[in-house]
């Protein structure tokens, strides 16, 4: 028995069935956007244009504060106070017009002639040390009524009395030592300046030019 042919397929009907499924996808997909497309990753994974972010954690203020002091040098400490300036041989003496010092009295002085009453050597002193023994000991010698009292200074270092000579014509040394100097400069501050009358060179058999005279005034009832 002889088989039957078949049926050739309807022209159109795998286009129609394409059509009708791209008609669909069109309606559903109609609002879509498409998306933006993301800008490659540098190696690390972040994008063009971005730093990345730094793993170290910044230093607290406290760690700055030091470094600054560190990298700041300190200033150096003042320096410390200079000694009395060795005054020249005939300001050695005290050349004040002094009232109430007649003549008569500043000759006996400069000559030795008045009783030494006190004694006061600053040898090995500071010149603070000794401006304040200085002053303690004016202070008793005039509360106590004294009038003449000898002061030991030294010479100094170098004091050769080569050059130089004072009002009372003695030579005496070009570079007297700090205390030598300094002395008539304490003299002169308050509050010796209102205890003491004058003061000269001592005689050599009371230590020549390393020793002064100091004349105290009298206290006022």
């Amino acid at each position: 028995m002889a088989k039957r042919p078949k049926p050739p397929e309807a022209a159109g009907d795998g286009d129609s069935r394409d059509s009708g499924g791209g008609e669909l996808f069109r309606r559903t997909m109609g609002d879509a956007r498409p998306l933006a497309r993301r800008k490659p990753l540098h190696q690390g994974g972040h994008q063009d244009g971005q730093e990345e972010p730094s793993t170290k954690a910044a230093p607290p203020a406290a760690a700055k504060a030091r470094v600054k002091a560190r990298a700041v040098p300190a200033a150096p400490p003042p320096p410390p106070p200079a000694p009395p300036r060795a005054a020249p041989a005939g300001q050695m003496l005290d050349k004040r017009p002094t009232p109430g010092l007649d003549r008569r009295t500043a000759e006996r002085l400069r000559r030795g002639m008045m009783a030494v009453e006190g004694r006061l050597d600053l040898h090995g002193l500071s010149a603070v040390r000794a401006e304040t023994a200085l002053s303690h000991f004016i202070e008793r010698a005039w509360l106590d009524g004294k009038r003449c009292v000898l002061v030991i200074t030294g010479k100094g270092r170098g004091a050769d009395g080569q050059a130089g000579s004072g009002g009372s014509g003695r030579r005496i040394a070009v570079n007297p030592g700090v205390l030598r100097a300094g002395l008539p400069i304490w003299l002169r501050r308050p509050p010796n300046d209102e205890r003491v009358l004058s003061w000269t060179l001592a005689q050599p058999e009371h230590g020549g030019t390393g020793a002064f005279y100091v004349l105290l005034r009298r206290q006022r009832p």
